[in-house]
């Protein structure tokens, strides 16, 4: 509700940078140049993020028409499938993609859904605890090498822990699929 309570700093901060990245699209299309895709990735409350720039965005009144969007959300505190719905009045194309895993309640949400997340399509998987179905199954396989070094007895237990709880919630090497609101919305 920005009419009644603001907008964060950085929300007014992610509104001029798209709306900086839509001016350019526009220059860019008129003039023969390669335009950018935004491509923002958000993590639990950084998903909510998004929502609160569209909302500012709305209340500014202003749109992104040249500027195509790719959400990629894990984990989110907010639901992607309106998230999705309200980008589609706003930017020139949407493409929304998202994972959660059963027991993450800023996901799944708490009290019903009614405090926070509320996204569907948790994937279903016994024996995590919350951090582990919050945080380890929202990582990428591939980059654990960049986060914990096995050189390090603490740092490869951290990463084989990681990488078993990955394993067990994506059954195909550990990699992630991701449910998509739509494919593209054009």
């Amino acid at each position: 509700m920005p009419v009644i309570f603001g907008a964060s700093n950085a929300t007014k901060d992610h509104a001029r940078i798209v709306k900086k990245l839509d001016e350019y699209n526009a220059y860019a299309a008129a003039n023969g140049k390669l335009q950018y895709k935004l491509q923002d990735t958000a993590h639990s409350l950084g998903v909510s993020e998004h929502k609160n720039m569209l909302n500012w965005s709305e209340y500014l009144n202003q749109d992104y028409k040249n500027t195509e969007v790719d959400y990629l959300h894990a984990g989110g505190s907010y639901p992607s499938e309106e998230i999705d719905r309200q980008a589609k009045g706003i930017f020139k194309y949407t493409n929304t993609c998202y994972i959660g895993v059963d027991g993450d309640k800023v996901y799944s949400g708490i009290l019903g859904g009614h405090f926070i997340g509320n996204n569907k399509n948790a994937i279903q998987v016994k024996g995590l605890n919350f951090s582990e179905a919050h945080s380890e199954a929202n990582q990428n396989i591939n980059n654990l090498k960049y986060i914990y070094r096995i050189d390090n007895k603490e740092e490869k237990e951290k990463w084989e822990k990681t990488k078993d709880a990955l394993n067990r919630v994506y059954p195909n090497s550990g990699v992630r699929g991701f449910n998509k609101v739509n494919e593209v919305s054009k």
